[in-house]
């Protein structure tokens, strides 16, 4: 009896370095599966919400029912699963709750990691960690909503701010056309250089014959002792004295 439990104990000792021999000879070492993290992130507008651990919004899908999977063919091309790849499990981080965690059969194979019951996903629309442009859209066979720690459905919807358009007013002021004014110069004729004749004072007319109006020589339109001989003449004027004949300008 004794012999055949030292015979036993061999035999395991050398089982035991067999396995371990190969696993050393090979140098094969097994590694556990990588953890699928689930966290959370605050959204300006949703508040706290589960995201991947890249920090892209997760999103439930109403039709899944808290049920299964839905969500296949074209529409997970746009809305991707989360993948619990063979022997991983859900790791949660931040406000999400490990009991809330769980998986789903995928109908495209392997399993999807579920949330309070609900399947995740990821949308291709979000460009960026912190982007929440999947909420409330009803596309692809129903609607999307994100998740709070708790496991609730968020039904907010993003308000779009419009696009505000400047419009600036231009104002034409008309332009008034003066019409052109014609002047019209008067060009006013030579003057005319008008020679004034001036007549001679008339003649003193002599009533009486041989009447002296004056004395002689004291016609106030004479000088004194001007006396002209004019021959042939008479005295029309009656201003002559003596046979001294008038010269025709009142005065002798």
């Amino acid at each position: 009896m004794r012999r055949m439990l030292l015979l036993a104990g061999f035999a395991v000792g050398i089982v035991s370095m067999l396995t371990t021999g190969g696993a050393m000879a090979t140098g094969a070492t097994v590694k556990p599966a990588a953890s699928v993290v689930i966290s959370t992130r605050t959204l300006p507008t949703l508040g706290t919400v589960l995201v991947n651990s890249k920090g892209h919004t997760l999103y439930m899908f109403v039709p899944d029912k808290q049920k299964k999977v839905t969500c296949v063919g074209s529409c997970a091309a746009v809305w991707p699963p989360v993948k619990l790849l063979a022997g991983a499990k859900a790791a949660a981080e931040g406000h999400a709750k490990s009991s809330l965690l769980g998986s789903d059969p995928d109908p495209a194979g392997g399993r999807v990691v579920t949330y309070n019951k609900w399947p995740l996903y990821t949308w291709v629309g979000d460009a960026a960690p912190g982007k929440d442009t999947g909420q409330a859209l009803n596309i692809n066979g129903g609607l999307w909503y994100v998740l709070s720690p708790a496991g609730k459905v968020i039904t907010t919807k993003l308000v779009t701010k419009p696009t505000t358009t400047t419009t600036t007013k231009t104002t034409t002021t008309p332009t008034t056309t003066t019409p052109a004014t014609t002047t019209t110069a008067t060009i006013a004729p030579p003057a005319t250089t008008t020679t004034a004749t001036i007549a001679p004072p008339p003649a003193t007319t002599t009533t009486a014959a041989g009447a002296v109006p004056y004395p002689d020589n004291t016609d106030p339109a004479c000088a004194p002792g001007t006396t002209i001989n004019t021959q042939g003449s008479t005295d029309a004027d009656g201003d002559e004295t003596g046979q001294m004949q008038s010269d025709g300008d009142g005065c002798i």
